[in-house]
């Protein structure tokens, strides 16, 4: 079993029993020896402390995708299998299933507008580029097919 499906599986099983994703509980169910995790954290506190291993628990969190369905040529389509809980409107911190926040019109709407935001922000510091028009314009072409 690659380490990607290992993660993905301990991920979806710490959602199942805490109903989302927080990077110090990931770090908690992690400590165990026996845990499926445990070797993928830095346990020396010489080298590292907790904060270090939350940074660890987040980058697990984000690396996670799903598939979602196959492009006009057949090849599969990916996205991450976890949303930040306050990018989609939620007061609660961590992460949820992005399937979950994509159920809920509000969640959705809400995820929308920090896209636009993301946008916004994206043009504000690369805007004046030459090239900025013709990348973006080449990354949603090849997005969109």
């Amino acid at each position: 079993m690659s380490i990607r499906s290992v993660v993905t599986a301990e991920l979806a099983r710490i959602v199942e029993e805490h109903g989302n994703l927080e990077p110090q509980i990931v770090v908690q169910a992690a400590r165990p020896k026996n845990s499926p995790l445990h070797e993928l954290f830095e346990w020396d506190n010489k080298v590292a402390g907790d904060k270090y291993r939350l940074g660890q628990a987040r980058t697990l969190i984000r690396i996670v995708r799903e598939e979602i369905g196959e492009d006009e040529n057949g090849l599969p389509q990916y996205v991450r299998a976890y949303t930040a809980a306050r990018r989609a409107g939620r007061d609660e911190p961590g992460y949820l299933p992005t399937r979950d926040v994509l159920l809920s019109p509000v969640s959705e709407a809400i995820l929308l507008r920090a896209l636009k935001r993301e946008i916004a922000g994206i043009n504000l510091r690369y805007g004046h580029l030459k090239q900025f028009g013709a990348i973006v314009r080449g990354e949603l072409g090849e997005l969109t097919g």
